[in-house]
């Protein structure tokens, strides 16, 4: 979709099209670099956690609010002609260890994200994941763990849950430049980065290490427990976690996006009266949508068609 002004002023939502972009969060499959853009609306932190020189511009009719999902997350609220028009990017709705739950606005139109979008795919409440985390680490203290999270987001969330039980994880290069962004921010996390002189120290007993999904399994867990001559365990932290079988000991149910239930439970809230369903399961939400009497369709439909709202 792309938004203008009278003078011609294109701001496009999270594409390549236009003279300035939206981007609601830093994750790499929404954070466009901006090159040969004029500018682009998004947060002072999403900025930073994208690396980008683009500046960020503020436009009026045009506000972000709180999505819940990770650091500088947001959501646009644009009033158009066509009335209050959302567009959520990705939303985790209940308040997690880090931040709170998206906030919800009354709108005629929004575009929601429908990442998890099909009937059936529900969360624990992450409260009780939280716990049993926690617990699963403490009966392992003389065991190395190896914990999957992705590098931004995930992995912020699972060190903090980590400190809360006195332990600092080891981390990748890539965690700690997000993870010093995020101490900018007043969200302090205690780590250790690898190849360092603490980390080697460490080492030395039982520790737990944060890495990327791929490589937390069992074949990497054996390879350290030859390595560091201590059993080791491995973990993953999806929330796709009772959908798939992964290689791995533990599976903690843990997700930065809404599941159904909670897509459902922002749309009531939100009361709009036209819907466009973005990412992952667009067409079965829509579909779900209609049947509860909600005018909805895939966003693909509307951009397909490259329509405009005024601004």
């Amino acid at each position: 979709m792309l938004i203008r002004n009278d003078d011609k002023v294109l701001l496009s939502l999270e594409t390549a099209k236009g003279n300035f972009v939206y981007v609601s969060h830093a994750h790499s499959d929404h954070a466009l670099k901006g090159k040969h853009k004029k500018g682009m609306v998004m947060s002072k932190p999403t900025s930073e956690l994208i690396g980008t020189s683009t500046p960020i511009v503020n436009m009026d009719g045009i506000k972000l609010i709180n999505s819940g999902h990770i650091l500088g997350s947001s959501q646009l609220v644009a009033s158009t002609d066509g009335g209050k028009l959302v567009y959520s990017g990705d939303i985790r709705l209940d308040n997690s260890i880090l931040f709170h739950g998206a906030e919800i606005e009354e709108c005629d139109i929004l575009i929601v994200e429908s990442t998890y979008g099909e009937p059936g795919i529900n969360f624990p409440d992450c409260w009780d994941v939280y716990s049993d985390l926690h617990k699963w680490v403490k009966q392992h203290d003389r065991y190395n763990i190896v914990i999957g999270a992705y590098s931004l987001g995930k992995a912020q969330e699972i060190i903090k849950l980590l400190n809360e039980i006195g332990i600092a994880p080891i981390i990748d290069r890539k965690t700690e430049r997000f993870c010093k962004i995020y101490d900018k921010y007043g969200i302090h996390l205690d780590r250790i980065p690898i190849n360092t002189d603490e980390s080697a120290e460490i080492m030395k007993g039982p520790f737990v290490v944060i890495t990327p999904p791929r490589i937390a399994n069992r074949f990497v867990a054996k390879s350290m427990e030859l390595k560091f001559k201590r059993p080791t365990l491995s973990a993953i932290t999806t929330g796709l976690g009772n959908y798939f079988n992964f290689n791995v000991d533990r599976v903690f149910q843990i997700s930065d996006h809404a599941d159904f239930n909670q897509i459902i439970r922002y749309i009531e809230m939100s009361n709009p009266k036209i819907i466009y369903t973005h990412h992952g399961s667009s067409e079965v939400l829509a579909r779900e949508l209609r049947k509860r009497g909600y005018n909805a369709q895939p966003y693909s439909s509307f951009a397909s068609k490259q329509r405009f709202l005024n601004l």
